[in-house]
C-alpha cells in the first residue's frame, strides 16, 4: 500500500497498549480489517478479549514467567516467531492495519541482528497495511524510520501511591 505508514506509541507512561486498542477499535469501525500481535504477554490482558468480540483477529505471546529474560536466545526466537507469522497473516493484504504491542520493548532490547530482522519484518508489513508498535525503550533506528512517534510519559502514577493494580485498568 503505497501510503501506508509506521505509528509508534513508546515512553515510559502508562497508555501505549490502550492508543493502540484505540486506533485497532477506528480501523475496525471504519470497515478495516486488523491484526493485533502481543508480544511478551500471555494473551489474559482484558484488551485481548475485547478486541475479539470486536472481530479483531488477536495473535497472542504463549505465557511464560515473569520477568521475561530478553537475553535469552529461547525467548528471542519466540518473539521473531511470532512476528514472521503476523507478517505472514499480512502478506496476502486481508489487514490494512498491524499492531505490535509491545515490539518496541523487545527492539530496544535486541542485538543488531535481531533488530535487522525485526526492522526487515516491519519494512515488509508496510507494504502492504500500517504498522503500529508499541513498547517503552524504542531504538532510535526505529524512531528514525517511523511516520509518526507519540510518547507517553510518566508524571505521576497511582500505583507509586499504594494503589493496587487492577484488571481493566492495567491489564
Amino acid at each position: 500500500m503505497e501510503d501506508s505508514v509506521l505509528m509508534i506509541f513508546t515512553g515510559t507512561g502508562k497508555g501505549k497498549t490502550t492508543a493502540a486498542v484505540g486506533q485497532a477499535v477506528r480501523y475496525q469501525g471504519a470497515g478495516k480489517h486488523v491484526l493485533f500481535v502481543q508480544f511478551l504477554k500471555d494473551g489474559t490482558s482484558a484488551e485481548v478479549g475485547g478486541l475479539r468480540s470486536l472481530g479483531i483477529d488477536v495473535l497472542v505471546d504463549r505465557p511464560r514467567p515473569l520477568p521475561i529474560d530478553l537475553g535469552d536466545p529461547d525467548v528471542i526466537a519466540e518473539e521473531l516467531a511470532l512476528l514472521e507469522r503476523a507478517v505472514e497473516s499480512a502478506r496476502d493484504g486481508h489487514y490494512e492495519a498491524v499492531i505490535l504491542d509491545e515490539l518496541a520493548y523487545v527492539a530496544g532490547h535486541a542485538t543488531e541482528e535481531v533488530g535487522t530482522r525485526i526492522a526487515v519484518a516491519l519494512s515488509e508489513l508496510k507494504r502492504t497495511c500500517d504498522v503500529i508498535v508499541t513498547g517503552r525503550d524504542a531504538p532510535k533506528w526505529l524512531v528514525e524510520s517511523a511516520d509518526l512517534v507519540t510518547e507517553c510519559v510518566e508524571r505521576a502514577h497511582y500505583l507509586r501511591a499504594g494503589i493496587r493494580a487492577r484488571r481493566g485498568r492495567e491489564f
